[in-house]
């Protein structure tokens, strides 16, 4: 297992094993008010010498450098199985594989392999943007497809995205 696959690896298990404790949402990138706080209250000032109790762990998610959104019963995280780019909804309970789905081909380069982004939950829907620019709209709770776009990114340079342009018909975003 590579650095980056261990890292993924070992982040997801600290933050799932605190994340399956509370039951506020986080349904989008840096929580419900994309803040990175959370509003949660009762929690330890101090945490034990040998860390939180860990409830269950997953390794199984590829490679990625995305965060995870969490909606009612379940996490939604992106990673890579082997050359496709994929959405996982995993139980918050126990970690267990309620669905899966392929959005894309899987980018690695330079930087690294897999996706970069973090799945956005909104009412029964969850939206993904892969790494390679393929946008979805997926039912949350069976990953049925509602819509998916293949997204024009524009760079001006290597290391700096510009522009995403997503095609709706006449609409431009």
């Amino acid at each position: 297992m590579g650095n980056q696959n261990r890292a993924l690896a070992v982040a997801g298990t600290v933050v799932l094993s605190v994340a399956a404790l509370h039951a506020a949402d986080w349904p989008q990138w840096q929580g419900p008010d994309r803040t990175g706080l959370s509003k949660e209250s009762g929690l330890l000032p101090q945490w034990p010498a040998a860390g939180p109790p860990l409830l269950w762990s997953i390794s199984s998610l590829g490679a990625g450098y995305g965060s995870m959104a969490i909606k009612d019963d379940r996490i939604f995280v992106q990673g890579s199985n082997g050359r496709q780019s994929v959405v996982y909804v995993l139980s918050r309970a126990d970690g267990k594989n309620l669905w899966s789905k392929t959005i894309g081909s899987a980018v690695n380069n330079d930087r690294g392999p897999g996706p970069r982004g973090t799945p956005t939950v909104d009412g029964d829907f969850v939206y993904v943007l892969t790494e390679n620019g393929d946008l979805a709209c997926l039912k949350a709770q069976d990953g049925g497809s509602v819509w998916q776009r293949r997204a024009a990114i524009r760079k001006y340079s290597s290391h700096v995205l510009t522009a995403i342009d997503v095609n709706f018909g006449a609409i431009q975003i």
